[in-house]
């Protein structure tokens, strides 16, 4: 809302003094006035506006304030005209609708910000305070959770032996999140997110991306979710390498006399083997991948040649194994 702050101020610049009864002085008279605007308390417009009248030969019995009254107003009435046009071209016209979705917006991201900071911290108590009691889960790789105990069935496994190899931490990008009402029920949020693998308290590693969609429902204790849809879900990395690139470390590596990894592309990530074990591989370098588990990583290393020669497994820091290129 335009809020006006401060009021006319008017000032006569007349030269001091006032003339003779039958003075000829010739006088040049100027008319200000200034305002303040303060527009929803971030934009704050002054505006100063002089006007001069003609020359005028001023003598006693001519001279009129009704006169520089009415020049001021013209004026004034003017400043208002260019600030109302000012206004809605900065601005827009305001409505209802807007306000609301503003409100809405506010309160669906503020319940997504604090649920899924109950997934981050494995804080299942809140987690489970938002579904509802018929709460689904589809996921376009895991399938379908149907009902709420399920979903915090699965909440124990992934905060307990899995969450020892696997620790994520979700992200919601921020910029891609659309809400919208749905009258008589709540709200439909949609968007993007991130999922990273957390190595400790500094180091993260992206290792996927996927589309969202949550129906919100709104209860008198507040928002609660009631249904959700997970899905595209991407492979992503630190860095991005081309395929020519990735295919240099294509090949099988002996590791040991019984034991090889075969190494291929997979899209943009590479693929290691040995018998009933495989990882995906995400580039973290030109020559580093790295797990979506655990705190491991493959260097591959180059000869003299420029040929990947071997490859070094590295487990929380330390080297584990390592092999020749066999073919």
């Amino acid at each position: 809302m335009t809020q006006m702050v401060n009021r006319l101020n008017t000032t006569d610049q007349q030269p001091k003094g006032s003339p003779a009864a039958n003075s000829t002085y010739k006088k040049l008279a100027v008319q200000c006035f200034a305002d303040t605007f303060a527009f929803n308390q971030t934009f704050v417009l002054r505006m100063n506006i002089c006007g001069k009248n003609r020359q005028l030969l001023l003598a006693a019995d001519r001279w009129r304030q009704s006169t520089n009254r009415m020049t001021l107003n013209t004026m004034r009435r003017v400043s208002i005209l260019v600030l109302t046009i000012l206004t809605n071209q900065l601005f827009g016209q305001p409505t209802n609708d807007t306000v609301a979705n503003k409100v809405l917006f506010g309160q669906i991201m503020m319940a997504d910000s604090i649920f899924f900071q109950s997934l981050n911290n494995c804080d299942l108590r809140t987690y489970e305070l938002f579904l509802t009691d018929d709460f689904e889960f589809y996921h376009d790789k895991g399938g379908l959770t149907k009902t709420r105990e399920a979903e915090m069935k699965s909440m124990a496994s992934f905060c307990g032996e899995q969450r020892q190899k696997q620790k994520l931490k979700r992200e919601l990008i921020h910029e891609s999140v659309e809400v919208s009402p749905i009258k008589n029920f709540g709200a439909v949020e949609t968007g993007r997110h991130r999922f990273y693998l957390v190595i400790d308290e500094k180091i993260k590693k992206v290792i996927e991306e996927a589309k969202f969609t949550n129906l919100w429902e709104k209860q008198p204790i507040g928002w609660k979710l009631s249904r959700v849809i997970s899905y595209d879900h991407q492979s992503s990395s630190v860095i991005q390498l081309a395929e020519k690139e990735l295919e240099l470390f294509v090949g099988k590596y002996q590791m040991s006399p019984d034991k090889i990894i075969v190494v291929k592309r997979v899209a943009k990530l590479l693929n290691a083997r040995n018998g009933d074990w495989s990882a995906d591989l995400y580039p973290e370098t030109n020559s580093i991948f790295y797990l979506d588990y655990g705190n491991v990583q493959f260097k591959f290393v180059k000869g003299q040649t420029g040929q990947v020669e071997k490859i070094i497994i590295y487990e929380n820091g330390k080297q584990i194994e390592q092999g020749t290129r066999s073919n």
